[in-house]
């Protein structure tokens, strides 16, 4: 498994930046039933369909912490119980004779009133769960009780919609060390640093401490990936506090130096038996040909194979396919030269 390359850019950014990304991405337009699972703002709707009338649970949803200013503490318990029958859509639509059906095992049946307030409870529970409590929109809290609580954060109200903006200081300026024996050493921790130098870099740890050991290995990696000097040398530089130690950045510099890019070819050779074939073969052939060792030959050409052949032959040199070339040609029956007056 390996993010991809969206993946590596959400993941280099700051804190605040990747939850808008994750709001952005959750307030989309619902995806239709036909297509895919995609991420959706409600984790998973209940199992109740409407036979008539319409429902926009993502606004009743949000639309019930309105009210709640960024740091008001609220009782959890007390807050769920209160809108299950308060402020249940469900009930509302019964009053106005929507019809529904809830699913049972193999039929559909109307629901009774204690299914949708349990049904929009948990309905609630999961959105708070999976959605505020995941994307740092609440903050939690013990009352004097022992009760849970909690608040909306800035970045809740604004994910629910009911702000524009919010502060966010979870990114504080990360301090790392780059250490004379490579190792990557981080003294506060910091997501966006962790996902660049994971790059070119072997982990060995995790949140704060050494967490990264930059090995030559992991650097040739990155020079397969696409990294270059500039790339790895510029990101250490830009996350690490008091620079990169002069044989880090030597050996890095050596490494990606050392690496080069081939070309892995299939070839079309033909062995001689000694020198003087060789020679005869390479002058009957001309620039079909290049001369490879004494008695190796590489044919230029390999699309031009019959001409070749007939060159070879008008000198008296005659052409056996190689059991390993005959092998994968099912169906084509190989062309057998005469071994007669010396040739190959």
């Amino acid at each position: 498994m390996g993010a991809t390359e969206e993946g590596r850019r959400w993941l280099g950014l700051p804190t605040k930046e990747k939850l808008r990304e994750v709001f952005r991405l959750l307030w989309r337009e619902p995806a239709p039933l036909s297509v895919d699972r995609r991420l959706e703002l409600l984790p998973s709707p209940p199992a109740l369909l409407l036979l008539s009338g319409r429902l926009d649970l993502r606004a009743a949803v949000t639309e019930l912490f309105r009210n709640l200013e960024a740091g008001q503490n609220v009782e959890y318990r007390a807050f769920l119980k209160n809108h299950c029958h308060r402020s249940n859509p469900y009930l509302e639509l019964r009053r106005r004779g929507v019809r529904m059906s809830v699913r049972g095992l193999d039929t559909y049946r109307e629901p009774t009133r204690t299914e949708l307030e349990e049904q929009w409870e948990r309905l609630i529970e999961r959105f708070f769960a999976q959605r505020l409590l995941v994307l740092d929109a609440v903050s939690l809290g013990i009352t004097t009780e022992r009760h849970l609580c909690f608040s909306l954060t800035e970045a809740g109200r604004c994910f629910l919609g009911f702000a524009e903006d919010f502060g966010y200081s979870a990114d504080d300026e990360a301090r790392i060390v780059v250490q004379p024996n490579f190792e990557v050493v981080f003294l506060s921790a910091s997501t966006q640093a962790e996902a660049a130098i994971g790059r070119y870099a072997e982990r060995v740890g995790r949140e704060v401490g050494t967490l990264f050991r930059i090995t030559k290995s992991s650097v040739i990696r990155s020079a397969a990936a696409g990294l270059g000097v500039e790339a790895v040398l510029g990101s250490l530089r830009e996350h690490a506090a008091g620079g990169v130690p002069g044989n880090v950045a030597a050996e890095i510099e050596g490494w990606l130096g050392q690496c080069r890019t081939v070309r892995l070819e299939n070839a079309l050779l033909i062995r001689c038996p000694d020198a003087e074939t060789a020679a005869r073969a390479a002058a009957a052939a001309g620039r079909l040909v290049r001369m490879v060792s004494d008695t190796v030959l590489e044919v230029v050409e390999p699309r031009r194979r019959g001409p070749l052949e007939r060159k070879l032959n008008e000198d008296g040199i005659f052409v056996e396919v190689s059991a390993e070339r005959r092998a994968p040609q099912v169906g084509r029956k190989p062309q057998r030269g005469k071994r007669e007056g010396g040739g190959t």
